[in-house]
């Protein structure tokens, strides 16, 4: 019996570039999760006094210009949506790498439920911050709004990305059944 044809329509092998893509996107994203956004929940009440101690600490002093909620004091908000990246979206996107690479048919449906909610709360955040008139931004000027942006849109753009090739994927089997 042949196995069955992924939702690309492509036969088993090599992956197309656009999984190659996402997949590359998850790594990225499991390596902050596991660095950057641990080391912040596990810190996240003594950010501050690690400054001077270790890169992460300093990094985590250079985002808090753009946003103080996020370095001291640390907000409930901002600690919840990284508890919810580290606890479980990581474990959410293995679970996708291993349906991409074993063409699992619930892949899509994996990928877009990850990537919407990971996109959307990207958004909420920016939002929040808009509505609060950037309370958390020490100073409101391009040099801050650049370093409050730029950290997050690769996470905006990566899962807008996939969300688009989830529906993309989705729309071309509900029309080819």
């Amino acid at each position: 019996m042949k196995p069955p044809e992924p939702l690309s329509g492509r036969p088993a092998g090599r992956l197309p570039a656009k999984d190659r893509v996402i997949i590359g996107l998850l790594v990225f994203y499991l390596f902050f999760a596991f660095t950057w956004e641990l080391y912040f929940l596990y810190w996240h009440d003594q950010l501050p006094a690690r400054t001077a101690r270790d890169f992460l600490g300093f990094t985590w002093a250079w985002y808090g210009e753009a946003d103080r909620t996020y370095y001291d004091p640390v907000s409930p908000f901002t600690l919840s949506l990284e508890g919810i990246q580290v606890f479980f979206t990581v474990w959410l996107e293995v679970w996708l790498i291993g349906a991409i690479l074993k063409r699992k048919s619930y892949r899509h449906p994996l990928q877009l439920t990850i990537s919407a909610y990971v996109a959307y709360s990207v958004i909420l955040y920016f939002t929040v911050n808009h509505v609060s008139g950037y309370a958390g931004m020490k100073e409101k000027d391009l040099a801050h709004f650049a370093l409050f942006f730029s950290p997050n849109l690769p996470w905006l753009i990566g899962h807008a990305y996939m969300t688009y090739d989830s529906i993309t994927a989705i729309n071309r089997r509900m029309r080819d059944p």
